[in-house]
């Protein structure tokens, strides 16, 4: 028991050194990745693959040929927050804002205000959202495309299919399935409850979108228990791709925040629950291309 509570205690160190050095170099470095981030978003080319960018933990900036996306973008929790608009008024004309659910980390009111006022952009909403968002955002409600459980949307050249997801007191958290052309990717947004009954049952997926979360209060510490109900929610997919995100939310507390680590521990159990799935973790500002080609 000994030796058992010293691997811990080292594991618990490694983890809260791990996410200090990190807090460390986005302070200092985040608005550079925000710059070249979205420079390479504005100016990809629109013959290109659907292409997505990690702006922040869960913030996701999507490319589908011409359509611009974004998908719970948020400053409320980045190294910056709200201290200057200058990231915002760099960000390019946005086609189509998506929210999954309204925790902070997913839903920023003063930026979707701000994208509001440049107008041409459509807020794509969980139904039972709608109102809420059009009070506190100040949206026009021509504006606002609400979307229901199970309820397929098509824009541009995007399907969207929405999916109610077990999100702990979040009854209205919602995760989509996108379809461009013969591409499949998965978005479940944030999962407190891996149980795999009521997903949706898909016949493929190219790629899987997975928010890191492994037990709440727990990232200091190595818990199988919550490896293994992950990794089986996510070979419930079957997912040809998985990319992991929801990491280094440097205003949580060391032991609810989720880094490389955590993600590499899925990863090499997915190893074998999955062999033939490939695993990538996207850098901040990243492009990481959505097709992974087929025969």
């Amino acid at each position: 028991m000994r030796w058992r509570r010293i691997e811990l205690n080292t594991i618990a160190r490694h983890l809260s050194d791990n996410l200090q050095s990190r807090r460390s170099y986005l302070q200092a470095q985040f608005p550079a990745i925000w710059s070249r981030m979205v420079t390479s978003f504005a100016t990809y080319p629109d013959d290109a693959p659907p292409t997505m960018w990690t702006c922040y933990t869960s913030s996701l900036l999507l490319r589908v040929h011409t359509l611009r996306c974004a998908i719970d973008l948020s400053f409320r929790n980045t190294p910056v927050g709200h201290e200057s608009l200058c990231l915002e008024r760099t960000l390019p004309p946005i086609d189509l804002f998506m929210l999954t659910h309204l925790h902070g980390d997913h839903y920023d009111a003063q930026l979707i205000r701000f994208i509001e006022q440049r107008g041409k952009t459509a807020f794509l909403v969980p139904s039972p959202l709608v109102e809420r968002i059009r009070q506190e955002c100040d949206l026009e409600k021509a504006h606002i495309k609400p979307i229901s459980d199970r309820e397929t949307v098509q824009i541009g050249g995007l399907q969207l299919r929405a999916f109610r997801t077990r999100h702990v007191n979040i009854p209205d958290s919602f995760g989509y399935v996108l379809d461009v052309g013969q591409e499949r990717m998965v978005l479940p947004g944030d999962i407190r409850d891996y149980a795999t009954n009521g997903l949706p049952a898909l016949e493929r997926v190219d790629c899987l979108l997975f928010n890191v979360w492994l037990g709440r209060q727990r990232a200091l510490s190595f818990d199988p228990t919550w490896i293994e109900a992950a990794c089986t929610f996510i070979a419930h997919f079957l997912p040809r791709r998985v990319l992991f995100s929801h990491l280094y939310d440097v205003s949580r507390p060391p032991e609810d925040a989720w880094t490389f680590i955590h993600a590499g521990w899925l990863q090499d159990r997915l190893l074998t629950v999955l062999p033939e799935t490939r695993c990538y973790t996207p850098y901040l500002g990243e492009p990481v291309s959505l097709s992974i080609g087929r025969k």
